[in-house]
């Protein structure tokens, strides 16, 4: 979800505005809220494995970030039951 969230949004975002739109959809779809320290410690393994960047207080998708949102893109329009592993 914050792969698909950063991919969604035109523009940097920061931290707490990520948290804020995953955990809308989250309560939306009848599941509890993910704790703000749960999305920044998933933040820093993707920041950890290039495909996120923190620049001046904002996250963005590298391109091999993109890459990896294109790749499960696809393979949730053609897996419907791998949804839960992609997001």
């Amino acid at each position: 979800r914050i792969v698909a969230t950063l991919a969604a949004s035109d523009a940097e975002m920061r931290e707490s505005d990520i948290v804020a739109e995953i955990n809308a959809v989250l309560i939306e779809s009848g599941r509890r809220a993910l704790p703000e320290v749960a999305v920044r410690k998933v933040l820093m393994i993707l920041m950890g494995a290039d495909f996120v960047t923190l620049r001046h207080g904002a996250l963005s998708l590298t391109a091999l970030g993109r890459h990896l949102h294109s790749v499960l893109d696809e393979r949730r329009r053609t897996s419907p039951e791998s949804i839960l592993a992609a997001s």
